[in-house]
């Protein structure tokens, strides 16, 4: 696959926080940048290992809306009832909110397909001195 010249595309995991505003977009335009299909294979949602909160819906619709906008074209999601106890959530903390987070990709798809997202370029200036 790698050296068929058709394919291009990279990815980065996509485990942020809204608070990470500067992290998400630097991924995203480092990857918009670079590829001519920037892709997060990872958006994680829900209880993941290594965050202490669930993030609520809200959160992961911050997170995945700001990574589109910065130049993102192509995703996974990344939510399979995780069922892990950390920090106090108990092990149905992630399934209280698919729901929630069901809805967040609805939302998601009905812009997406709505705005033809697919049709969107980014054509970032840039002046090399």
């Amino acid at each position: 696959m790698e050296s068929d010249p058709d394919i291009d595309w990279v990815g980065m995991n996509m485990y942020r926080r809204p608070a990470e505003h500067s992290a998400i977009a630097d991924r995203a335009r480092f990857l918009s940048g670079s590829t001519r299909l920037p892709f997060v294979p990872e958006f994680g949602a829900g209880l993941w290992s290594h965050h202490f909160l669930t993030p609520t819906p809200a959160e992961q619709e911050f997170v995945d809306l700001c990574a589109l906008m910065y130049g993102i074209k192509a995703f996974s999601f990344l939510h399979a009832g995780r069922a892990r106890s950390l920090a106090g959530e108990s092990d149905h903390a992630p399934r209280r909110q698919s729901t929630g987070l069901r809805s967040v990709l609805l939302r998601a798809t009905v812009v997406l397909t709505r705005f033809e997202f697919s049709r969107f370029v980014r054509r970032p200036r840039v002046l090399v001195l």
